[in-house]
């Protein structure tokens, strides 16, 4: 069984210019030799990696404040990645991004993230200091049918803002699961 781990790296002190998503793979017998190097060619965090059943594996990361979501994705048994920004139309940056594979050919890819807060440097998004939201691509992240997307239950008439590291995503086959865990907000999972 093959098993990927990633995680954010530098070897730099503050302000962790060379910081990106560290990776290394388990065939089936040993971790692969240590990383030093980031997979992506620009500066990103808080990697979320999954892998399709057609065995790309997909490492989407957030790259700055005012950027969109950022992907760093191989084929099985390919050693170099490739990148991509995953499509918005909205100015404001995305961040913290969790990902889920599921469909019913295991090649879907779901990501939650929250819109750039304005305390790191963001704008309020449709009322919401933290907005959550949704990105949906049937093809293993080739494309994105469902970009930006705020679900009608948690708009600002439900929440003023979602933080990060608060919400987590799983799918199995056509279910995906949706929660949501703030500090002194409700609970909740769809």
């Amino acid at each position: 069984a093959r098993v990927g781990a990633a995680w954010t790296t530098s070897l730099e002190g503050t302000p962790f210019g060379d910081r990106g998503t560290g990776y290394n793979l388990n065939a089936g017998s040993a971790w692969d030799e240590v990383p030093y190097n980031r997979i992506e060619a620009i500066r990103t965090g808080w990697p979320s990696l999954v892998r399709t059943a057609s065995g790309r594996e997909l490492a989407i990361s957030h790259a700055g404040i005012d950027t969109p979501l950022h992907m760093a994705y191989r084929e099985s048994g390919e050693s170099t990645w490739s990148e991509m920004d995953i499509p918005s139309d909205l100015s404001v940056g995305k961040l913290w991004p969790r990902a889920a594979v599921g469909g019913e050919d295991g090649n879907t890819v779901h990501v939650l993230c929250i819109s750039t807060p304005e305390a790191n440097g963001g704008a309020l998004l449709n009322g919401q200091d933290g907005a959550l939201l949704y990105y949906r691509s049937l093809d293993g992240g080739l494309t994105w049918d469902i970009q930006d997307s705020v679900f009608a239950e948690v708009d600002s008439s439900a929440f003023l803002a979602f933080t990060g590291d608060s919400y987590a995503i799983a799918a199995n086959g056509s279910t995906v699961a949706i929660s949501a865990f703030n500090d002194w907000a409700d609970s909740f999972t769809m």
